[in-house]
């Protein structure tokens, strides 16, 4: 099943959603943005219904989207839900971004790596292009591999550690003890 992801942005500067878009496109993600709204449909509910739907929003803050109120709510509908994902263009300084959205971690949006891996983040799932699944042991065989791995000398030195502390208690336990004298 292909992801779905919802695109927020600024219609001033559509330029940084273009290509946001076809790179997600490009990557086997549904994207949507308000560019496939048809005539005689009402913004509000097919937002609504687009947003539900999604499994990511991103949020493009631009110079015009952080005073922009349908991106505003945009971000909000998304945060309640859990799937907000907040990027950048170079000309935003982060402390511009409006309240509380300027609490999150926020990318520039030329950071791909950090885009596509905001949404494995948010949806809970690595990509599976169309037609290609990915099973379960391969995740485990991936996650095996990152995890980190002790050297031998790490554990030797932690056991030598713990030797160490036992033996302080130890001592201290028998200096505290009072020594009983005999007649």
């Amino acid at each position: 099943m292909r992801r779905r992801i919802f695109i927020s942005y600024s219609k001033e500067e559509p330029e940084p959603t273009t290509a946001l878009a076809a790179l997600l496109s490009s990557e086997g993600y549904d994207v949507w943005w308000d560019s496939s709204l048809t005539p005689g449909e009402v913004f509000r509910e097919v937002i609504d219904r687009e947003l539900d739907a999604a499994h990511a929003v991103i949020v493009i803050w631009t110079p015009a989207s952080i005073t922009s109120n349908w991106v505003i709510s945009e971000a909000d509908h998304a945060s309640r839900q859990g799937k907000l994902i907040t990027v950048r263009t170079v000309a935003v300084d982060p402390s511009r971004i409006p309240k509380p959205y300027n609490t999150y971690h926020t990318d520039t949006i030329d950071n791909r790596a950090a885009i596509l891996a905001a949404i494995r983040r948010v949806t809970g799932r690595p990509l599976e292009r169309e037609g290609e699944r990915i099973s379960h042991d391969a995740i485990a065989n991936k996650a095996r591999r990152l995890r980190p791995h002790k050297s031998p000398g790490e554990s030797a030195g932690l056991v030598l550690l713990i030797a160490v502390l036992v033996v302080l208690v130890i001592s201290i336990g028998v200096a505290i003890i009072p020594h009983s004298s005999a007649p």
